[in-house]
C-alpha cells in the first residue's frame, strides 16, 4: 500500500507564488520483508553448512597428522626393537660357540628377530599409508580417476603406466 498526497498553493496577483508537496510512503512492504527474511535464513544456513565442512576438513587433517606422528613414533620404537633383537641373536650365537647356552635359546632369539622384523615392516607400511592419507587430506596428493596418484593439483600426469613387470609408454 502506498500513500500519495499532494498539495498546491497558488496566489494570483502581482506576484505568482506556487508551492507543492508530494509524498509517496511505502507503508505495505510485507512481501519485501518476507523475501529479505528468507534471504537471511538462507544466508545463515549456507554459513552453517560452510562452517561444518570447514570444521570437518580441519578435523580430518588433524587426525591424519596425528596418525602420521603416531605411526612414525611406532616405527622408530619397533626399529629400535629390531636392532636389539639383532644384537640378541649375535650374542646368543657367540654364547653358543662357547657352549654357554642351548640351541633352543638361539632358536628363540631367531624367532624374536623374525617377529621384530615383521612388526617393523608392518609399522613401516602403516607409516607409508598414514603419510599418503595425510598427503591426500592436505591435497598434496591427487588421486586420478585411473587410481594412480600425482603430487599437487597442478602437476602434469606422466604418460607412463606401470603393469606387473614392465613399463609401457602410452602415446
Amino acid at each position: 500500500m502506498s500513500v500519495f498526497g499532494s498539495a498546491e498553493v497558488t496566489t494570483k496577483g502581482d506576484k505568482a507564488t506556487a508551492a507543492g508537496v508530494s509524498l509517496d510512503l511505502p507503508l505495505d512492504r510485507v512481501a519485501e520483508q518476507n523475501i529479505y527474511a528468507k534471504a537471511l535464513v538462507l544466508l545463515n544456513q549456507r554459513q552453517r553448512e560452510y562452517d561444518l565442512v570447514a570444521d570437518t576438513v580441519r578435523m580430518e587433517v588433524r587426525e591424519a597428522h596425528r596418525r602420521l606422528l603416531e605411526t612414525a613414533e611406532r616405527y622408530q620404537i619397533l626399529s629400535e626393537g629390531l636392532r636389539l633383537a639383532q644384537a640378541r641373536v649375535e650374542n646368543t650365537f657367540a654364547l653358543l660357540r662357547y657352549a654357554r647356552l642351548s640351541s633352543r635359546r638361539v632358536l628363540t632369539a631367531l624367532e624374536h628377530l623374525r617377529d621384530a622384523r615383521n612388526e617393523a615392516a608392518d609399522a613401516l607400511t602403516d607409516y607409508a599409508i598414514a603419510a599418503l592419507n595425510f598427503y591426500r587430506d592436505t591435497e598434496i596428493l591427487q588421486v586420478r580417476p585411473d587410481g594412480m596418484w600425482q603430487e599437487g593439483p597442478d602437476v602434469p600426469v606422466s604418460p607412463i603406466a606401470t603393469t606387473a613387470n614392465t613399463s609401457v609408454k602410452i602415446e
